[in-house]
C-alpha cells in the first residue's frame, strides 16, 4: 500500500522502492513489483549489499531523468524549427504565387508583345519560382506533419469566398492545361466556424489534385452544398479514377497511386494525409471514392459548429 501511494504521487513516482523482507514466496514478490517496487533484499541482509542496491537504483533514476530532459529539450528545439519553417515557408508563399502570376502575364502578352530572348528570360523566371513554390508548399506540409496538433484559429468564416480564392489561385494551373473550374455553391443557412486558412489550404490540395490527374479540356467541379448540421464540400474531376486498391492508402503519408499526373507534375504524397490532418482537427470527414460516370470525387463535410463530440472518421 505504502509502495502504491509513492507511485499514484506525482512528487514521488521516480522515487525507486527496495522491499527488505523475510518473504520467500514469489507469488508476493510479483505482486510487489506489479505495485512499482524496484528491488528487494532478504532477511537477512548484507548492509554492503544494501548500500550498493541502493547506490545502483539511485543513479538509473537519475540517469532516467536525464534522458527525459533531454528528451523535452529536443523537443521543445523541434517545435521551434518547425514552426520557424511553418512561418517562413507560409510568408514566402505568397511572394513566390505573385512572381508566377506577373510573369504568366507577361508571357501572355498583356502588356505588349515581346521577342524571343524577353520571352525566354520570362520563361526562365516563371519555372523557378513555380519550382520554388512547389518546395514552399512541401515544407509548409511537412511542418504540419511533424507537429503534434494543428493550430487552429477558429472565426465565423464564408466557405464560399475561400473556395473562390482557392480557385482564382488554381486557374492558372488549369489553364495551362485548359481544364475549366466549375463553382456551384448553394447559400449555406449559416457561417462556418473554422479556420478559413487552414480550411483554404485543403480547398487548394483538392483542387490542385484534381488538376494533377485530369486531361486536357475536361473540367473540375468544386460544389458547396449544406446538409443538416454540416457544410459539404465536394470537388470531383474527369481523370482516370484511383485504382481500388489504392483507395486505402490515400490519406496516409507519402501515400501515392499508380496514376501518374498527365502533365509530368511532381508529388511526394503529403497533401492529403495534410487535409486529412486539418479536417480531422475541426472534427470533420473527409473521403474519396470514384465516380460511376468516371472521375473520382473527394468530399469534405465540416460541422457549422465544431464540437468534441463530432464524429471524425476517413
Amino acid at each position: 500500500e505504502v509502495c502504491r501511494c509513492i507511485k499514484e504521487s506525482s512528487k514521488t513516482q521516480d522515487v525507486p522502492v527496495i522491499y527488505l523482507t523475510a518473504e520467500k514466496d514469489t507469488t508476493a514478490m510479483e505482486t510487489g513489483f506489479n505495485c512499482g517496487g524496484s528491488d528487494y533484499l532478504t532477511k537477512p541482509f548484507n548492509p554492503v549489499e544494501a548500500i550498493s542496491r541502493i547506490k545502483l537504483h539511485l543513479r538509473m533514476a537519475e540517469l532516467v531523468r536525464m534522458q527525459d530532459n533531454f528528451i523535452d529539450a529536443l523537443q521543445n528545439s523541434n517545435q521551434s524549427k518547425v514552426k520557424l519553417i511553418g512561418m517562413a515557408s507560409h510568408d514566402l508563399r505568397g511572394p513566390l504565387g505573385s512572381i508566377s502570376g506577373l510573369a504568366e502575364f507577361l508571357q501572355d502578352g498583356e502588356l505588349g508583345k515581346l521577342n524571343e530572348d524577353q520571352l525566354d528570360v520570362i520563361s526562365s523566371i516563371k519555372d523557378a519560382s513555380e519550382k520554388m513554390l512547389a518546395l514552399v508548399e512541401d515544407l509548409l506540409d511537412l511542418s504540419v506533419i511533424e507537429r503534434e496538433n494543428v493550430e487552429l484559429h477558429y472565426e465565423p468564416t464564408d466557405l464560399k469566398q475561400v473556395i473562390d480564392k482557392s480557385v482564382r489561385l488554381q486557374t492558372p494551373n488549369a489553364k495551362r492545361k485548359a481544364i475549366t473550374l466549375n463553382i456551384r455553391a448553394d447559400e449555406l443557412p449559416q457561417a462556418v466556424l473554422c479556420d478559413g486558412q487552414q480550411i483554404g489550404r485543403v480547398v487548394d490540395n483538392l483542387i490542385s489534385n484534381a488538376i494533377k490527374y485530369s486531361p486536357k479540356n475536361t473540367q473540375v467541379y468544386i460544389r458547396l452544398e449544406p446538409y443538416q448540421d454540416r457544410a459539404v464540400i465536394h470537388v470531383d474531376d474527369e481523370g482516370p479514377g484511383i485504382p481500388d486498391e489504392d483507395l486505402p492508402r490515400m490519406f496516409e503519408e507519402f501515400g501515392t497511386t499508380s496514376v501518374k499526373p498527365t502533365g509530368d507534375e511532381k508529388s511526394v504524397g503529403l497533401g492529403l494525409m495534410i487535409c486529412k490532418k486539418i479536417v480531422h482537427a475541426h472534427h470533420g470527414r473527409i473521403w474519396v471514392y470514384n465516380r460511376p460516370e468516371g472521375g473520382c470525387r473527394f468530399t469534405v463535410d465540416l460541422p457549422f459548429q465544431p464540437s468534441k463530440n463530432s464524429s471524425e472518421e476517413t
